[in-house]
């Protein structure tokens, strides 16, 4: 998560969390790990980036993909919409939104 403006809160599915250690103690709550469910792939394309000086805007479509018995099935898909700021040099995300367009099973620890 090097890079991501970890001071920023970042809000997920109703839980806030803020720095590297609330995130990756967050995620790790909610998304079963090697070994504890299906496969799953996360692939983040068409990136579309507007830069203005020392802000810049970034969107993103997202696709879940899990291993279930029958084969790969979609779980959920949606945009990333970002707002990154250029701090001491290093591009940081101010705010990170996720939007979900289709959720199918995801196969989470938690409830959705």
């Amino acid at each position: 998560m090097a890079g991501i403006g970890a001071d920023r809160p970042r809000r997920t599915r109703g839980r806030r969390a803020r720095g590297r250690a609330e995130m990756a103690a967050l995620w790790s709550r909610i998304v079963p790990g090697r070994g504890e469910g299906p496969a799953r792939l996360h692939y983040v394309m068409n990136t579309i980036l507007s830069v203005q000086g020392d802000r810049a805007e970034a969107r993103s479509n997202y696709l879940v993909v899990l291993e279930m018995p029958d084969g790969l099935a979609p779980s959920v898909c949606g945009t990333y919409s970002d707002v990154l700021r250029k701090d001491g040099g290093a591009w940081r995300i101010a705010r990170w939104e996720l939007i979900h367009h289709l959720r199918g099973e995801m196969k989470l620890k938690v409830p959705p």
